[in-house]
């Protein structure tokens, strides 16, 4: 609401500098409402209003000055009361600058402590480029992201890496990863049917598909769910039966790393088990390491 009210109080008085800084100040508080609204016409996965909180304060603090500034020169700099809403201006703004890099510190700092506890480990592993690495790969931040930047390991998967693909790899080798991925994480084919099935399951049949199959179009989207019937489903059908092709997928690899949480697991270690053999295992912080081989 008060980005709303400050975006229409820019738009409606005079422009008190040239109009095209008026109107664009204007335009980033249009753009910052529409981001707000975007979950209302995206798919909520798309995290389209989530940030909008990247800008919002930013667009407030610049709306403000902006009106500020057109206060000065409407009424003139000697006014006693606008030079106190100046200061107070200027004194909300760095307070309100210094709470959200205080907020944003604190909720940060678990997860940034966990990756840089991750990333000291790893380089000290002497991981080489015949290692393959398995670690959590549920969102864009996660551990499986950091791997290739500090060692030259190959990851099981990391669902940002489809966007390095064509579709073709896509089909092939990202959903014989992912089939992977999902068996460790316990889930089966049966399950991965009932998601697509289940018209209550958008989030999760959304993680399954492709980023760019996430759209409101009805048709595109019953096409996605039928690619996740046709290549997802099959291929891990044959990982949970230990097909040979799928036994034969970690036979490239010397050694196989496995990094999971150590209080709140990712993988099950049953299902692990059935395709590497764990040599060793060691905990630093609140991740566990396990060193395997492939059986």
């Amino acid at each position: 609401m008060l980005l709303l009210l400050l975006t229409v109080a820019t738009a409606l008085i005079p422009a008190a500098v040239p109009r095209a800084a008026k109107w664009t100040v204007a335009g980033l508080g249009i753009a910052n409402l529409l981001l707000i609204l975007g979950d209302t016409i995206f798919s909520p996965a798309l995290l389209v209003s989530d940030h909008a909180g990247y800008f919002i304060h930013t667009t407030i603090t610049l709306q403000i000055a902006y009106l500020v500034h057109a206060a000065f020169v409407r009424f003139g700099s000697e006014s006693a009361w606008l030079k106190t809403a100046c200061f107070v201006t200027i004194l909300l703004a760095t307070t309100n600058g210094l709470l959200l890099a205080r907020a944003a510190d604190r909720s940060s700092l678990p997860e940034n402590r966990t990756t840089n506890d991750f990333v000291v480990t790893i380089r000290s592993l002497n991981i080489t480029k015949e290692d393959l690495v398995i670690t959590r790969a549920d969102s864009v931040d996660d551990l499986c992201a950091w791997v290739p930047l500090v060692t030259p390991a190959k990851v099981l998967f990391c669902r940002s890496a489809q966007y390095e693909l064509s579709i073709e790899e896509q089909r092939s080798l990202y959903r014989l990863r992912q089939a992977f991925y999902l068996y460790f994480l316990g889930k089966d084919a049966r399950e991965i049917e009932h998601v697509v099935t289940d018209s209550s399951a958008l989030a999760q049949q959304e993680r399954l598909a492709f980023s760019n199959e996430e759209t409101a179009d009805r048709k595109r989207w019953e096409e996605a769910k039928d690619s996740i019937r046709t290549d997802l489903v099959p291929l891990l059908s044959q990982v949970e039966k230990r097909d040979t092709g799928a036994q034969s997928f970690f036979s490239p690899y010397s050694r196989v790393l496995v990094v999971d949480d150590a209080t709140n697991p990712t993988f099950v270690r049953l299902r692990l088990a059935s395709y590497l053999s764990i040599k060793s295992e060691s905990r630093t912080g609140d991740l566990l390491y396990y060193w395997c081989t492939p059986l």
